[in-house]
């Protein structure tokens, strides 16, 4: 048993090409015949000629028609070529193929392609062959009459016109410029210039987005720096906030210092003011300032959370280590 490549879709030294997805081996799976060069005896020669053995495990993998051929042991022919075929001396097969349908359609020619697709195909038969590959071992059926593609063969598929022989670079450059938004004809100036504006404006947008983000920051460090100043919070304290604006957004911190009232001097008490009263909902720079343990031990955790939900997890995560989770319950 021998495994073998039947055929691909490579261009052949006559500029053709057959496509493997294309060949139909249905009905040659019911008769697997493997033969020697093409011969049948019904072109007037001996009995050696006939099948030598049969095909196997057809199938198709990575744009290859493969197979097994077992050679017919009984067969004396048969096994002498089988010995060739085994020891080295024979190393091809071909395929035989009826021509179904041939196309001229750019979308499946090749570089350097200079005749028709066969699109379809049938496999009639299968050849073990002294010279072989896509280039010179196929043998093609159109209408009963042989097309060779062997050496000295006579391949009498149309050749195409000059203005369909285009290759896939020639494709993939249409596909680029439909994508650029360019029609088909543009050139290579207008595609290039295409480019640098779009690149222009890729370039823009970064440049944008970094201008938000900077600003976004500076407002975020002004809204801390007036919080100190205002007395909300101490100077120690403003790596918390940055954090916070930086993490939760600019509203989240302006809401925090929103619900903040100024510390109260002892002076302010003495001279006989009254600290502000913290309204409903409200959360003081007392609580702020407060330290976990602080907290914990004051029964002010669930006050916090209740209160400031971003500063109780900013608080939540420089005593533990990481970030707080909702199942997490406080007692």
């Amino acid at each position: 048993m021998a495994e073998v490549v039947i055929s691909t879709s490579a261009v052949n030294s006559y500029g053709s090409r057959v496509l493997t997805a294309g060949i139909n081996f249905k009905q040659y799976k019911k008769n697997p015949i493997v033969l020697f060069m093409h011969n049948r005896p019904w072109r007037g020669t001996t009995d050696e000629y006939l099948p030598i053995g049969k095909m196997q495990n057809l199938r198709v993998e990575d744009d290859k028609l493969l197979g097994e051929i077992i050679f017919d042991e009984n067969d004396e022919y048969a096994v002498k070529i089988q010995k060739k075929f085994e020891n080295g001396f024979l190393n091809m097969v071909s395929a035989g193929l009826d021509i179904v349908e041939l196309s001229d359609d750019p979308a499946y020619l090749l570089p350097g392609q200079t005749r028709f697709t066969i699109k379809k195909s049938k496999l009639r038969e299968v050849s073990v062959v002294d010279i072989g590959s896509n280039d010179e071992a196929l043998r093609l059926y159109e209408n009963n009459e042989i097309i060779e593609l062997s050496a000295n063969g006579d391949c009498k598929i149309s050749l195409l016109k000059d203005d369909v022989s285009i290759n896939k670079d020639e494709l993939k450059m249409k596909e680029l410029l439909l994508k650029l938004g360019l029609p088909e004809t543009a050139t290579e100036a207008e595609a290039l210039a295409k480019l640098e504006e779009l690149n222009l404006k890729a370039q823009t947008a970064d440049e944008l987005a970094t201008q938000i983000a900077n600003e976004k920051n500076a407002r975020i460090v002004s809204l801390v720096d007036q919080a100190v100043k205002e007395e909300k919070i101490t100077a120690d304290k403003k790596e918390i906030f940055l954090s916070i604006g930086k993490n939760s957004g600019i509203e989240a911190l302006e809401a925090t210092f929103g619900a903040m009232q100024p510390a109260v001097r002892p002076a302010e008490i003495i001279g006989g003011k009254k600290p502000v009263e913290e309204k409903t909902g409200d959360v003081g720079v007392k609580l702020a300032d407060m330290s976990w343990d602080e907290l914990d031990r004051q029964e002010k955790l669930v006050e916090l959370k209740e209160k400031n939900f971003e500063l109780f997890k900013l608080k939540y995560k420089e005593e533990f280590g990481v970030d707080y989770k909702e199942l997490k319950s406080l007692k």
